[in-house]
């Protein structure tokens, strides 16, 4: 008993456990007390219990988009995980310029911000301008137009995703291939063994650490991807890439009651806009308003150049103060 109350080591923990407490045991117990809660604003709220919990877990659109979510995950995994296997069984073994060139080039998708990664698929999937969408549409004679079909919605997210994550399982896979000892190689040369049973019974045994890591940290991450296919698709088309997050969050903007406060503040403001009326009018001068009445009349377009310069017009606004 003594030495555990005579350890001073343990004060070195307090700091950390606090940085813990304030960054993820705070937040999260307010998001616990939310739940519970209508809020209304800052002064009127409402206890309600169980209810958003109850609508969430009966909420079909909900189930759609949760379902949706775990098809994705699932279908990433089972392409970026071989994938990356595979990248780094091809890399180099040994130490060199080469390995670091080969490392530095594999993580610089990894470097990319989330909503930078959907411009560039955006960019890069136009039919007009985009690499690989002129490739598609004028090569191969293909009418791939993703924003408005659900399937092609659904292989470019699918793509995007993959391109952007699958040279962190490489890394993995590859930290993974290196920390096996040459012994195992010299033993497997020695009796004769096949690549496939090299990789069957020493190197995917060794990986399965690393492959275990990386399968929860893509899954984990597939699962919360918003941004690229919002910036890519707008979320769509339709509610087809709509994942189970927005689901719940537009489900409970729209379940909110307005409160009488919300709707007398609601009345405030149409009254303010009634009586902030502003009205733009852009005047020409008499000459071009001549001329457009007598083109009028005899049924004609103005001609360029009768038309009113840019600085001979002006902008009137009036407004009312409140």
């Amino acid at each position: 008993m003594e030495k555990w109350t005579e350890n001073k080591a343990w004060y070195l923990v307090l700091p950390v456990v606090a940085l813990v407490a304030f960054n993820a045991i705070i937040p999260l117990m307010t998001v616990v007390n939310y739940s519970v809660q209508d809020v209304f604003d800052a002064t009127h709220r409402m206890f309600v219990g169980t209810e958003w919990y109850y609508e969430m877990l009966h909420n079909t659109r909900l189930h759609d988009a949760l379902w949706r979510q775990f098809i994705f995950s699932g279908l990433v995994l089972l392409i970026e995980v071989p994938l990356g296997v595979a990248i780094a069984l091809t890399m180099p073994k040994k130490s060199g310029w080469g390995t670091s060139t080969t490392l530095v080039l594999m993580a610089l998708p990894l470097l990319i911000p989330w909503n930078v990664i959907g411009t560039i698929w955006v960019i890069f999937l136009r039919p007009d301008i985009g690499l690989l969408g002129h490739f598609i549409d004028h090569t191969l004679g293909i009418h791939f137009d993703y924003p408005t079909v659900p399937i092609e919605a659904w292989i470019s997210v699918m793509a995007m995703e993959i391109w952007h994550w699958t040279p962190l399982v490489a890394l993995l896979a590859y930290a993974g291939l290196r920390s096996i000892p040459d012994v195992y190689y010299q033993a497997a040369s020695i009796d004769g063994a096949s690549r496939w049973a090299v990789f069957r019974y020493i190197q995917l045994p060794k990986m399965r650490g690393v492959l275990t890591i990386a399968i929860l940290l893509r899954f984990m991450d597939s699962f919360l991807i918003y941004t690229e296919p919002f910036v890519l698709t707008g979320g769509g088309p339709g509610d087809s890439r709509e994942r189970s997050h927005k689901a719940s969050s537009n489900e409970r903007s729209a379940a909110e009651p307005e409160p009488p406060e919300a709707e007398a503040s609601c009345a405030r403001c149409s009254h303010l806009r009634q009586l902030f009326d502003i009205r733009a009018r852009i005047a020409r001068p008499r000459g071009a308003e001549v001329e457009a009445a007598r083109s009028e009349r005899e049924g004609s377009l103005i001609s360029p150049a009768r038309l009113p310069r840019f600085h001979d017009m002006k902008i009137t606004i009036t407004y009312c103060k409140v």
